[in-house]
């Protein structure tokens, strides 16, 4: 994958102009990543909602929506410190990671028992094997893999970052595919268990990947309470991040039930998989961003010409998912005829979803981690309040519509500080 044709990238090198090759070249690779990516977690989604059916399918959502959300805890920030002191100075590698994995594995049995904990008692018809086997899937398994991709991204690796979340993708392809040979009378529990192994053998290759290209990393560093605090300073963003677009299927599944969250779920899915060459986009850039920050890289041009992209492909692609929305019951099955209004609708979520992961980005980059929590703060509680008063009336629909008015807040309000402070 190292190998990218020249005419992939002239578009993207054009307009990026003031940087040479390297920067288009890490887009396209990270954009025929996620391209496999994109179509493993298109097949998994139209093999388990086929199987599940829509309140099924709108249950193991809801439910691993929480622990997605939760599962952000994992490492207590320390992931997100590796990347951001990497991409600066690569010789703290030895440190950061060491102290990033020592974290993320102590915190994982904990992290797991809350999100037990918290899932019972908003959820309490989910059946407890269920919420244990996605616990072992999403709270501790899945922030291995993310962490990786970070260490890797960090070095500027960007194919390897890539392809560990393709890994995972396609190990739970596999556990879909598993769960069709079981019995008919096999439930939501049996599929979960299948989630948690496709899992861990994820992980189990990415180490492999991992062993292979950086050794056994090991260093003599301790945890003093001011790398801890360092760490938590990343943490309420990216649980902020998290729950903006996972914890609605929860809130989702809890007022509306197993129906309304598939709808919604399927939907938002949807919308959010064709917003994924932005994020490969900011992927690859995030490095340069992280160092711009720093005083370390300055190129004026660049931040106008990601805002064009980032425009220009997230109005082509709400576009193509308004036309092409209402063939989503012929892609999951017919018992998500009632979907097609709720994925047209977020068909103008993408480009403000597109806006918003640029902007939120390039508040990461520079420092301004506060004003990006806050923002997504004040999103977050603005979505769930407007989900509580529209879905009892709309369902899905309400749903849609506080998601789509708590991401242009978010938007509003990140590129406001962003224009605003580089005005200055």
């Amino acid at each position: 994958m190292r190998v990218v044709p020249a005419a992939m990238m002239r578009p993207i090198q054009r307009l990026i102009g003031g940087y040479s090759g390297g920067l288009a070249r890490s887009t396209v690779t990270i954009f025929l990543w996620n391209a496999l990516r994109l179509s493993a977690q298109l097949v998994w989604v139209v093999l388990i909602a086929r199987a599940l059916g829509v309140s099924g399918y709108g249950s193991f959502s809801g439910v691993a929506g929480i622990a997605i959300a939760i599962s952000g805890m994992s490492g207590l920030g320390q992931g997100l410190r590796m990347y951001q002191d990497v991409a600066r100075d690569a010789t703290a590698f030895g440190d950061r990671w060491t102290q990033a994995m020592r974290v993320l594995v102590w915190s994982a049995v904990p992290l797991a028992g809350l999100f037990v904990l918290v899932s019972q008692l908003a959820l309490p018809n989910i059946p407890l094997q269920l919420v244990l086997a996605i616990a072992v899937s999403e709270v501790v398994f899945a922030p291995a893999i993310h962490q990786m991709a970070s260490a890797y991204a960090a070095h500027q690796r960007m194919s390897r970052a890539a392809s560990l979340p393709v890994v995972l993708s396609a190990a739970r392809v596999l556990a879909a595919l598993a769960f069709y040979l079981l019995p008919d009378d096999a439930g939501l529990a049996a599929y979960g268990w299948l989630h948690a192994l496709s899992s861990a053998l994820a992980v189990a290759l990415a180490v492999t990947m991992f062993r292979s290209d950086f050794g056994l990393v090991r260093a003599e560093t301790r945890l003093t309470k001011a790398v801890l605090l360092q760490g938590l300073g990343f943490t309420p963003l990216w649980v902020s991040r998290l729950a903006q677009g996972t914890v609605d299927k929860g809130v989702a599944l809890r007022l509306g039930g197993g129906g309304v969250a598939g709808e919604y779920s399927a939907a938002h899915r949807l919308s959010t998989l064709a917003a994924m060459p932005v994020e490969a986009l900011v992927a690859a850039v995030m490095p340069r961003l992280f160092r711009a920050g720093a005083g370390q890289d300055h190129n004026p041009r660049l931040m106008t010409s990601l805002l064009v992209l980032t425009l220009c492909y997230g109005i082509t692609a709400g576009c193509a998912l308004f036309l092409l929305a209402p063939l989503l019951p012929f892609v999951l099955g017919h018992a998500f005829e009632s979907a097609v209004p709720v994925a047209t609708l977020l068909a103008w979520y993408v480009p403000v979803y597109c806006i918003r992961i640029l902007g939120a980005n390039v508040l990461l980059g520079y420092g301004w981690k506060r004003w990006r929590i806050s923002i997504e703060v004040v999103g977050f509680i603005l979505l769930v309040t407007l989900m509580l008063a529209w879905i009892p009336t709309f369902g899905a629909l309400g749903a849609a519509y506080a998601l789509l008015a708590a991401e242009v807040l978010i938007v509003l309000l990140g590129w406001w500080k962003i224009a605003t402070s580089f005005r200055r």
